[in-house]
């Protein structure tokens, strides 16, 4: 709903805002205000954001990048799919198609590293070049499925991209094998993503992201230096 907003209207509430049960008629409400306080809006404030190559983790981020740093040969927060497509499916269509969407969304395409405050800090990457292979199999499909289900993949966060893609064809399917790493994606994000890259292969025209997740950390680094981070923590005490 954040991104949504943010896109159409150039502005969102914050999360702890909308869990305090707002209506539809109190976003209308929050956007007005932020639109009559005069700042940045329209052309000038998506510029700025298009701009956009660095920000500070958000605190979620901040979890599983520390988890990750204390053991950084383990692939818990790898997030593997492996999808069985079919046999007609067109391999080098959808390599097209998967670079289509990821292209669309900027932070995917990024590394993690440490900050100069001695945190650390999303960095984008958007001349980064990645492949997809396109591989062939003797297996068979049961085979195929167990061998890639065993098959481990190590991002080492400070080296973009934290996503694999590879196509694998054998003599009856074609398969797609994704593993994204969770500090970058989650459940819904992956959801968009899917969406994205089947409306690509159909040859829809998809527009790029104009608020990513650098927005997201940039924006709540600057509400936890107001009120918002007290009115926060008595948001989530009264859920907890």
């Amino acid at each position: 709903l954040m991104v949504e907003l943010e896109e159409k209207f150039g502005h969102s509430p914050s999360v702890s805002e909308l869990l305090r049960d707002m209506r539809v008629l109190d976003i209308e409400n929050a956007l007005v205000s932020h639109w009559r306080e005069g700042t940045r809006a329209g052309a000038a404030q998506a510029a700025e954001k298009e701009a956009v190559l660095s920000a500070p983790l958000t605190q979620t981020q901040l979890g599983i990048y520390l988890e990750c740093r204390m053991d950084e040969t383990s692939d818990k927060y790898n997030i593997p799919f492996l999808l069985k497509v079919g046999r007609d499916a067109d391999a080098d269509r959808l390599a097209r198609a998967i670079r289509t969407a990821v292209e669309a969304h900027p932070a995917m395409k990024c590394s993690i590293e440490s900050s100069k405050s001695g945190g650390a800090e999303m960095i984008a990457h958007p001349d980064l070049e990645w492949g997809i292979p396109v591989e062939e199999s003797t297996l068979d499909d049961a085979a195929l499925e167990a061998a890639m289900a065993s098959e481990q993949t190590l991002f080492k966060l400070s080296r973009a991209p934290l996503f694999r893609f590879k196509i694998i064809r054998n003599k009856t399917s074609l398969y797609l094998s994704m593993v994204f790493h969770h500090i970058l994606m989650d459940g819904t994000s992956v959801a968009v993503l899917m969406e994205d890259i089947e409306r690509a292969y159909q040859g829809e025209v998809l527009t790029k992201e104009m608020y990513t997740s650098l927005h997201l950390g940039l924006d709540e680094k600057a509400r936890r230096a107001t009120d918002a981070l007290a009115q926060a923590k008595e948001v989530y005490e009264d859920i907890f």
